[in-house]
């Protein structure tokens, strides 16, 4: 298997990490979708009127962003990855607010396909 450095010669003193980057857009995707999940189940139940909690939304954001960060910042993923991922936490935050559930149940989820295409593609040309 052929590894690709992360951060090929703009590592500088800093230390180089090597992975596939298979495993790294799989690690990337998987930062957005996981908080996705997270943030339409307490989505749906605050539109129901059940209650939910809205902190595990928050901070599967925030470590997701924290992580796309780190590897932009490490060279392995491209810094337009990570405006997608400060994009999906102003989604989370400003989604759960009262006045964001009025939102048919339908949109939300047209909503979350415009999110996971913008996703990819701010990722992709970091890889291509």
């Amino acid at each position: 298997m052929r590894t690709t450095p992360l951060a090929d010669e703009r590592c500088g003193k800093r230390r180089c990490l090597t992975i596939g980057p298979a495993l790294l857009l799989w690690l990337l995707l998987v930062l957005q979708a996981v908080p996705a999940i997270i943030y339409v189940g307490a989505r749906l139940r605050l539109a129901r009127g059940e209650p939910a909690r809205r902190l595990p939304t928050y901070v599967a954001h925030s470590v997701a962003l924290v992580v796309a960060v780190g590897l932009a910042w490490l060279g392995a993923a491209p810094w337009l990855a990570t405006i997608a991922f400060a994009l999906l936490v102003a989604r989370a935050i400003i989604g759960l607010l009262p006045r964001s559930l009025a939102t048919p149940t339908p949109l939300v989820g047209v909503q979350e396909l415009g999110f996971s295409f913008l996703t990819v593609a701010a990722v992709a040309p970091g890889f291509g």
